[in-house]
């Protein structure tokens, strides 16, 4: 292989594909939060929501 691209056996390359796959275990979580914190945050709306529309549909 030429010098000029990095081999995957480099240390260099496995460090970078370390940092990659570790990064990649701290962020997968994050949308599932995000989504969890949305549906409690819609279901706790709901009653609120409910209540305006019933009003609104009376007057």
């Amino acid at each position: 292989m030429s010098n000029l691209h990095p081999r995957p056996d480099s240390r260099l390359f496995e460090r970078f594909h370390r940092t990659t796959a570790s990064l990649a275990d701290v962020l997968r979580p994050l949308p599932e939060r995000a989504r969890r914190m949305l549906d409690a945050q819609v279901n706790a709306m709901r009653p609120t929501i409910r209540r305006v529309a019933s009003r609104m549909r009376r007057h």
